[in-house]
This record gives C-alpha cells, structure tokens and sequence, in this order.
C-alpha cells in the first residue's frame, strides 16, 4: 500500500517504517489497502505538502494534542472524494449483484411453473443464437407468404412470447428431438437470407 502512497507522496525509509504500524492497524480495522491509499492521498494539496511522512501519520493517527483519531472508521462515513466514489462503486455493484439475482430467480420460477418453458430455453441455448435466429426468420417468413399472411398481420409481431409459441411449435413438430431439430434449422439459410419454399415447409 506504501508504493501506491509513494507514487504521489515521496517517502524515506525511515517514514516508511514509522508509517506501517498505523496503517497496519487502519487495515486490521477494517480498511482496505488500496482505499486507504486513495483516501490518504486524495487531498488536492498533496503536492505542497514538505513533510509527506508527517502528514500522513496525522492522516492516519491524529494528534497527541487532542488525542482524536482523523481516520474515520471507514469510507461510508468519510467525506473526501475518494470514499464517496468507492461506496459508490460499491453500491452500483451491489444493486447489479440484486438485480442479476431477482433475474435468475424469476427463471427459476418461471421454469418451475412451466416445464415446458424450461425445456424450450434448454433446446434454445443447446442450438446456439445462430441456429435459433434461422429457426424464427423461417418460420415467421412462412407465416407471412403463407395462405393466410395478409390476415395474421398482427400476430406477426416477433415479441418474446409470440417467438416462443412459433418455435416451440417446431420443436414439437421434431418431437423435441436437439438432433432433429439442429439438422432443420442447418437445412435454412441464415437469418435476413430468402427462406427456400422446401426447407420452409420441412
């Protein structure tokens, strides 16, 4: 932590001996090294500091004059620039971490509800985006030259569920079989290509 200090404040040896006792107990308290050494280098002033060894220790230890600690107990409650954006970080990575876990237990709820969902997402990630996406432009291609495509104008919409109900009806067609399956959607051209009439109507 001495070395990160050192590339903006210029310590001795000798300052750097009587700075490890402090900061190890800043770190026992309960800091860690790389935001302490943010904190204590985060004053603008620091390049006209003349006695960097001096100031840190009251930085990190106080005065014997008032006997008052000026490290705060940790960066939640310190005001300098250097803690408030590390608890920021810190809270950003904590409302990703939440969120990333409502998510994953919203799945699991959904594919305990409903087999049937768990079972498509299964084949869906074995076959791969590329082989999905050849799968959906097909079959929606098909349904829009179809014989009816000028009536189902509005059911065409490629939503979420709309591709799961088209889809999931062509894996029922191959008896969810992923060898099956995965040998169709490899017959199609790849998505955004014109859908041959035979491999459409496989």
């Amino acid at each position: 932590m001495l070395d990160t200090v050192a590339g903006t404040l210029t310590l001795g040896g000798p300052e750097r001996a009587v700075l490890a006792a402090p900061i190890d107990a800043a770190v026992a308290a309960g800091w860690e090294p790389a935001v302490l050494a943010a904190h204590l280098t985060a004053d603008p002033t620091t390049d006209k500091i003349k006695q960097p060894g001096g100031w840190l220790m009251y930085r990190l230890t106080g005065t014997r004059k008032t006997g008052v600690p000026a490290l705060p107990e940790g960066p939640t409650v310190c005001p300098c620039t250097a803690c408030r954006r590390h608890v920021r970080q810190v809270e950003a990575a904590i409302r990703q971490q939440t969120a990333e876990l409502d998510r994953a237990r919203q799945r699991h709820a959904e594919q305990t509800d409903d087999p049937g969902r768990a079972r498509y997402e299964t084949i869906t990630e074995a076959l791969g985006a590329a082989l999905h996406g050849r799968i959906v432009a097909a079959e929606f291609e098909t349904l829009r030259t179809g014989r009816f495509g000028a009536n189902l104008a509005g059911s065409l919409a490629q939503s979420p569920k709309r591709i799961r109900a088209v889809v999931g009806g062509v894996y029922g067609r191959y008896g969810h079989d992923i060898a099956a399956i995965r040998t169709y959607a490899e017959s199609l051209p790849p998505a955004g290509q014109p859908v041959p009439a035979v491999a459409a109507s496989a």
